[in-house]
């Protein structure tokens, strides 16, 4: 409803702001004639002293030249019918397709009828643009066009040439110079509203008009009413908006969203059979955010959306083990920031100290238990950073197993805040472990005819070779995976490894198996195999039971 009753005032409103809708599903696509309405309410002129019969007596001595014979024909048209007198509108479009070559619309030349229905949908929306914003540059009119769904039926790539399309335009009339520039100006641009449901346009969008731009974000919460966010959809650093790509824009329409590391983790969360047993997989976009720059900027707290998220990274992106030069039994613990977008773990850098100590401060002003929680957590956790550990230097487990476990809680608790989990070890660990040794070496069995009594039958001088929790430890180096204490495979093999007792274990495995990368399809192999060895063994038992194996 309107805020003012005089109609004249409304009049001048509807004129200087007009409202324009295309509602892409019910474009007809070969009549384009409201493309004419968008001409006619675009432009002003003062028709009032054009008198008709001066128009009539005009058009007469022009055409006939033997007489009245134009003249004759209107009054006997006048005559035989009854019409209302012409709107405004409707005059100035008379007066316009007048000084046009035809009022037709064609493609490339050839009529509508022989376009296909995506070509024609393109090309109406496009047109429509272009006359939006060419016809006002010079008028201070400020319509705005509301486009509902532009996507349907056309391909991802004509969705980005509709906006490249529209980018030329608007920048065709852009000023660049505070000095007059011909065919450029600064009267303010239409707003152009996208209804869509297209990542390729939200991608267009955001890397072609960068600061002009806005996203709308509409979601629904838990009791189905929509919330409208204005996400932050504008980014200052040039890198992302040069490898921001439709993997990352369709993340603006997800359910809920997995930053995960690399390969090996994509390759899990896609596998079919585990997809079978967790169908709320399929409910979670699995990203690779292998670039700091993506993950900070695309993650929903940046954007400011709803979107429920969580960021899975390795052991090693939190933490890492460094040997102590004095005593080569012992690991200092050392915090790694290496996602400083993300979070600040406390370490000796001026910066990252800097951030800690806001959030210290933070929490110190407030009195709720979620408050002072949150200080003893930050103050505890300052005193883990360059720790000292123990190790055994056959399994490199850590000794202090308590204090170890307290310190791995303390960095669980500050960094759920920020939406992030991290792993006991690497991704490799969650599949090949001591828990699920059983399945790991009947798979190996299976897949390379690799019996773990080749190696456990073997014995040194007074004690077994290795034992089957040692054997997993060490056969999870060949597939890319690290040890508690973050040793790799890399680390053991090496010359510079003193600990010769290691590198001969590690030698007698690779005898018998080369080391896997993380591409060669081994997770895949082993999590078919798992799940059906464990729909093998439950055969026999009743539906809730297997529902309890592979609950959620």
């Amino acid at each position: 409803e309107w805020s003012t009753k005089n109609k004249d005032v409304i009049i001048i409103i509807n004129y200087l702001y007009p409202f324009f809708d295309i509602e892409t599903r019910h474009i007809d696509l070969y009549d384009w004639n409201k493309l004419w309405i968008i001409v006619s309410r675009l432009k002003s002129f003062n028709v009032n002293k054009l008198k008709q019969n001066d128009i009539v007596d005009f058009f007469n001595k022009e055409l006939s030249s033997d007489g009245d014979g134009y003249k004759e024909y209107i009054e006997k048209i006048q005559n035989a019918t009854k019409t209302n007198k012409y709107s405004y509108r409707e005059k100035v479009l008379n007066y316009v397709k007048a000084g046009l070559k035809g009022q037709t619309f064609l493609i490339d030349e050839q009529s509508l009828e022989m376009q296909s229905d995506g070509t024609n949908s393109h090309r109406f929306i496009e047109i429509a643009l272009e006359l939006l914003i060419s016809l006002t540059r010079r008028d201070y009119i400020n319509p705005t066009i509301y486009i509902d769904e532009p996507e349907v039926g056309l391909h991802p790539k004509r969705n980005e040439e509709l906006i490249y399309k529209l980018y030329e335009v608007y920048n065709s009339f852009k000023k660049t110079k505070e000095t007059k520039e011909k065919g450029k100006y600064k009267t303010p641009y239409p707003n152009i509203i996208f209804a869509t449901h297209s990542p390729n346009i939200v991608k267009e969008v955001i890397t072609l008009f960068e600061e002009n731009q806005q996203i709308l974000h509409f979601s629904k919460n838990k009791n189905e009413n929509t919330i409208v966010q204005k996400m932050n959809s504008t980014y200052k650093d040039k890198r992302f908006l040069n490898i921001f790509s439709d993997n990352e824009s369709r993340l603006f329409f997800s359910n809920f969203i997995l930053f995960v590391e690399g390969e090996t983790e994509l390759e899990i969360f896609g596998n079919k059979k585990l997809l079978d047993k967790f169908p709320i997989l399929q409910k979670i976009d699995i990203y690779k955010s292998s670039s700091n720059v993506l993950g900070s900027y695309i993650n929903p707290s940046y954007s400011n959306t709803t979107i429920p998220y969580l960021f899975l990274f390795d052991a090693d992106k939190i933490y890492s083990f460094n040997r102590k030069s004095t005593n080569p039994r012992i690991r200092i613990l050392s915090f790694e920031n290496k996602n400083k977008n993300l979070y600040r773990l406390p370490d000796e850098k001026q910066e990252n100290e800097e951030e800690i100590e806001k959030l210290v401060n933070k929490y110190k002003k407030g009195f709720s238990r979620k408050y002072k929680d949150k200080l003893v957590t930050i103050e505890k956790l300052q005193t883990v950073h360059n720790k000292e550990f123990n190790f055994n230097k056959l399994s490199f487990k850590i000794d202090e197993v308590e204090e170890y476990n307290e310190s791995i809680k303390l960095m669980k608790n500050y960094l759920n805040d920020y939406n992030v989990k991290f792993l006991h070890t690497t991704i490799e660990e969650v599949l090949i472990n001591i828990s699920c040794k059983k399945l790991f070496f009947n798979w190996l069995k299976n897949e390379y005819g690799i019996k773990k009594t080749n190696f456990s039958k073997r014995k040194g001088k007074k004690r077994k070779f290795i034992t089957n929790n040692l054997l997993v430890e060490y056969f999870r180096l060949l597939f890319d995976g690290k040890m508690e204490t973050l040793v790799s495979y890399k680390h053991i093999s090496s010359e510079n490894n003193k600990n010769h007792l290691s590198r001969k274990i590690l030698k007698c495995l690779h005898s018998k198996l080369n080391k896997q990368d993380k591409t060669s399809g081994w997770a895949t192999s082993f999590l078919n195999f798992a799940i059906a060895d464990i729909e093998n063994s439950l055969t026999s038992t009743g539906e809730n039971e297997q529902k309890k194996e592979f609950r959620e």
